[in-house]
Formats: structure tokens, C-alpha cells, sequence
């Protein structure tokens, strides 16, 4: 499993990345039209904070979904993470939230990918990447 850092700090944001180079989380914002940049800019801000200063759980900006899931937001975006409390927060997944309550299937998503980072980590499989590397194994 390929990992990348979205931001790190005192905390260390990271989100899965595919074969392709493409992020979960960074491909989501790459793919939001132009009427979302600016949330877009304003939510990658609020991960410099979170990675300078950890979650700060149960806030307005930040808070539990369901589980060990949580949810970071910024006007109608969010995005979805789990923290290990060790300074390492996984961002799952993100998504447009378009109604009141926050749709299963991306609670579903944020808990394989968590399942599966966690099992790539217990077998030693996580592979981190930078940002300009391109091509994979």
C-alpha cells in the first residue's frame, strides 16, 4: 500500500495513493469543479493546522462520525480520517456533503481503507511516496 503526506508537522497527515500516483484525498480536490477551489484551499489550510496542532476532536471543524472515524470540514466538503495517537492521522476519503447526515457509503470507505492501512501496516507493506514521483512498483 502507497502512502503519501499531505502535510506534517507536529502531526503527520497522510492519505493511500494508487498505482497511478493518484491520492484519495488529493485526487478528490484535483476533481472538484472550479465553484469548490476556494473550500478546496481553505480545507488544505485547515490541515496545516490539524498537522501543526493535532485534531482538535469534537469541534465545529472537526468531529466523530461513527467508530473511530472522524470528519474534518469546511463548508460542504469534507473529509474523512482516524487518528492512531500517534501522531499520525490517516484522511481516508472526501467527499461534498449534500445532505444532514453523512452518507454510509463513505462511512464504509473511511473504515476499509482504515482496515487496510492498518493490516499494510502490521505486515510491514506501507510503501511512502512523494509527490513528484510518478511511477510505482
Amino acid at each position: 500500500m502507497y502512502v503519501r503526506s499531505l502535510s506534517k508537522k507536529s502531526w503527520n497527515l497522510v492519505e493511500v495513493v494508487d498505482a497511478a500516483g493518484v491520492g484519495k484525498v488529493s485526487g478528490f480536490f484535483a476533481d472538484l469543479g472550479a465553484n469548490k477551489q476556494r473550500e478546496a484551499t481553505r480545507m488544505i489550510a485547515l490541515f496545516d493546522r490539524v498537522a501543526a496542532n493535532g485534531p482538535r476532536l469534537g469541534t465545529a471543524k472537526c468531529h466523530q462520525i461513527q467508530g473511530e472515524i472522524w470528519e474534518l470540514i469546511h463548508g460542504s466538503l469534507r473529509v474523512l480520517f482516524a487518528h492512531d495517537g500517534n501522531q499520525l492521522i490517516l484522511c481516508t476519503s472526501g467527499f461534498v456533503k449534500k445532505s444532514q447526515q453523512t452518507p454510509k457509503r463513505e462511512i464504509q470507505r473511511a473504515e476499509r481503507i482504515l482496515a487496510e492501512f492498518r493490516n499494510a501496516r502490521n505486515q510491514n507493506l506501507l510503501e511512502w511516496v512523494e509527490d513528484d514521483q510518478q511511477e510505482r512498483k
